[in-house]
């Protein structure tokens, strides 16, 4: 009579396959997620005609979301409508490859967000044309809305007196550690965090990454996002720890991402052989010490 085997003796189970790696991907928006700036393309609308020399002086000489009201202001007393804006808005293209970057990371499932100093009039009307809105879990930018006499109206998103990198309406840097923090005590970690942007506004982020972080600054000498980080580094000694992928369409943004999560895959498939004879040791220890009680 044959004896069944022991437990001790039977394979183990196999391993689970692997868990999809979570993470976060933050974008800012002009000339990131699309191919213009907001502010800049609405400057000229309804047959306005190009701004006097005397608003644009107040560009320097003011917080830029204070300028953007006195553009908007001027707009006003010039009969430009809120179609008006629109139609602009409506006229911009995403970025090159940025459709499929922003499906993909989700499809791969990666969370997202916008941290841009736009504002959520526009944001909401381009996300909402390419029908990406629903991408993002998060948009942090200005409030603006349409008053009822039909002026545009834009607020600060934040004061900042802290960050020096930043502007006075807005810390991308502080809003990203916000965010982490929140999700954090919701009990959502991120394995890495990637931060993709032009300007130098996105240096403060960009600086806040960690070692197992991606900085995505835009490719090319007319995006201040390169000189500031040469700055940063060469005169505050101030590097970035983030491991540095220069983009120049959304793409390129997905491959190094995929890259990424292909990498923490390979090694966490790696550990599951490790991780499973620490359990059929733990498993057969277990039996051992059982049988020798029940003797």
């Amino acid at each position: 009579m044959s004896s069944s085997p022991s437990p001790s003796s039977s394979p183990p189970p196999p391993p689970p396959p692997p868990k999809k790696v979570r993470f976060l991907v933050a974008f800012d928006f002009d000339h990131t997620l699309i191919d213009e700036n907001t502010d800049v393309a609405v400057q000229e609308l309804g047959g306005s005609g190009p701004l006097p020399d005397s608003l644009k002086a107040q560009a320097k000489k003011k917080v830029w979301t204070d300028f953007m009201q006195a553009v908007f202001d001027h707009h006003h007393e010039r009969k430009v409508t809120e179609d008006d804006y629109l139609r602009r808005l409506d006229a911009i293209a995403l970025t090159d490859g940025m459709e499929e970057c922003v499906r993909g990371i989700r499809e791969e499932g990666g969370e997202e967000i916008i941290i841009s100093d736009s504002n959520s009039v526009f944001i909401a009307r381009i996300l909402e044309r390419t029908g990406l809105s629903g991408h993002f879990r998060r948009v942090f930018t200005n409030p603006a809305e349409f008053r009822p006499d039909g002026r545009l109206s834009i607020s600060y998103f934040h004061q900042n007196d802290d960050c020096q990198l930043s502007g006075r309406n807005l810390c991308k840097g502080r809003v990203l550690e916000d965010y982490l923090r929140e999700r954090s005590r919701q009990g959502v970690d991120f394995s890495f965090v990637g931060y993709a942007g032009d300007g130098r506004n996105d240096l403060c982020p960009m600086l806040r990454l960690g070692e197992a972080d991606l900085a995505f600054p835009k490719a090319g000498d007319r995006y201040s996002i390169n000189a500031a980080l040469r700055h940063a580094e060469e005169e505050h000694g101030r590097k970035l720890r983030a491991e540095r992928c220069d983009w120049k369409d959304g793409r390129n943004i997905l491959e190094k991402i995929r890259e990424k999560l292909a990498g923490q895959r390979r090694r966490q498939q790696q550990q599951q052989p490790q991780k499973q004879q620490q359990e059929k040791q733990q498993h057969t220890k277990k039996h051992s010490s059982h049988s020798h009680n029940s003797q």
